[in-house]
């Protein structure tokens, strides 16, 4: 698979998983041309940012034209509240999330929004939702078919299950679309599960 012109390495790699915050799930890359370019003409639109800053803030835009109830998500994106059902849900579409014109505006609303969002519980620690999201896809493999939850980690292995089992498992999301619901589910339930993995790490090492 080749990339983009001009395009290095790691944001290649920061726009895989760009594309995989939009769909929700894992992509094969040999399918993902149109939306790299996408993604790439908007890389260069607005000053070719490091890989990391660049993957940050397009993950916290999509999550917001996925699940904000502002009006510049929820009507002009996902088309809710059109007279006569006229409007089109976009959320999923990147080219859609990359116009140039607007990304100013949406990554303003996107900071707000998930600042507003960022209630936890107070003994909780601090949240990663990087770690999450990863979790959530393995969930939604898990959901797609896959045997088990499976992590790259010890860590993430028992952070996707416990997640996953806490709001309700295979019963209660198994053959549904994903939705915001799910995904709100997911990340309310997520910093407990972290508390609950530290807790056990601290046990096991004060049983040393």
């Amino acid at each position: 698979m080749s990339r983009e012109r001009g395009v290095p390495a790691d944001v290649h790699g920061a726009m895989l998983r760009c594309i995989e915050e939009v769909r929700q799930t894992t992509v094969n890359p040999e399918r993902t041309a149109t939306d790299r370019k996408s993604l790439a003409k908007l890389w260069k639109a607005i000053g070719k940012p490091d890989a990391a800053t660049f993957e940050q803030e397009f993950r916290a835009v999509a999550r917001w034209a996925r699940e904000s109830e502002d009006k510049a998500a929820a009507g002009d994106i996902r088309g809710i509240g059109w007279k006569d059902n006229a409007g089109v849900d976009r959320h999923r579409d990147i080219a859609t999330l990359c116009r140039h014109e607007r990304w100013a505006f949406r990554l303003e609303l996107a900071r707000k929004w998930a600042a507003a969002m960022g209630d936890r519980p107070t003994d909780a620690p601090d949240v990663d939702w990087t770690e999450a999201d990863e979790g959530r896809r393995l969930a939604q493999k898990r959901i797609n078919g896959a045997p088990e939850i499976v992590g790259s980690t010890k860590r993430m292995t028992f952070l996707a299950r416990r997640t996953f089992n806490q709001i309700g498992g295979i019963k209660a999301w198994g053959g549904r679309p994903v939705s915001a619901e799910w995904v709100a589910a997911w990340r309310k339930e997520w910093p407990a599960s972290v508390a609950a993995w530290e807790r056990q790490q601290q046990q096991a090492g004060a049983a040393k």
